[in-house]
């Protein structure tokens, strides 16, 4: 059997650490209250903030 590139070995272990399905009720609500900040590797990832948005730390919670 051929061995699996190095990148979708990486994305395994990354959604095998995201994984709920072994997360206590309190860590799934710690993990929700979570927020994801900006910083240049997050931009690359996710792509960066549009020019003429402005970024603030006022989070809505319904």
């Amino acid at each position: 059997m051929a061995k699996l590139d190095l990148r979708v070995r990486l994305l395994g272990w990354a959604l095998r650490r995201a994984s709920i399905a072994k997360m206590s009720g309190e860590q799934i609500a710690r993990a929700q209250r979570r927020t994801v900040g900006h910083n240049p590797i997050i931009a690359l990832l996710l792509g960066g903030v549009a020019p003429g948005v402005t970024l603030s730390k006022c989070l809505s919670v319904n």
